[in-house]
């Protein structure tokens, strides 16, 4: 089984990176979700995702995602924040890509 204990991730290298992924059924979300360890359970807090945003694709080469939200995490607030849709949309069609773009993190120069 994948080991999910503090400190077990999936780094992106850099201050900023993104990850699509490609759902079993297009869907419509109202919000979403991060969970990250609380800062004082972490070592080196300053790798956490800060400014994000999530984008519908239509397919993965999707050369106009729609942008569904922009959010900061708090890495002082809940371990687990939930984040509204934020834009309104063009039509109601379902997405089955969404990506998850992080923008900025808390300062770590090297990963997020």
């Amino acid at each position: 089984s994948p080991d999910t204990s503090v400190g077990s991730c999936w780094p992106m290298h850099g201050r900023h990176g993104h990850v699509t992924v490609r759902l079993v059924a297009p869907v419509l979300p109202s919000a979403f979700t991060i969970d990250h360890p609380a800062r004082d359970v972490l070592l080196d807090w300053t790798s956490a995702p800060k400014v994000c945003q999530v984008v519908g694709l239509r397919y993965a080469e999707d050369p106009s995602p729609t942008l569904l939200a922009d959010f900061t995490y708090d890495i002082d607030g809940p371990q687990v924040q939930t984040f509204p849709r934020n834009h309104a949309l063009a039509d109601e069609t379902p997405y089955p890509l969404l990506q998850l773009k992080v923008l900025d993190n808390y300062g770590h120069p090297d990963y997020t």
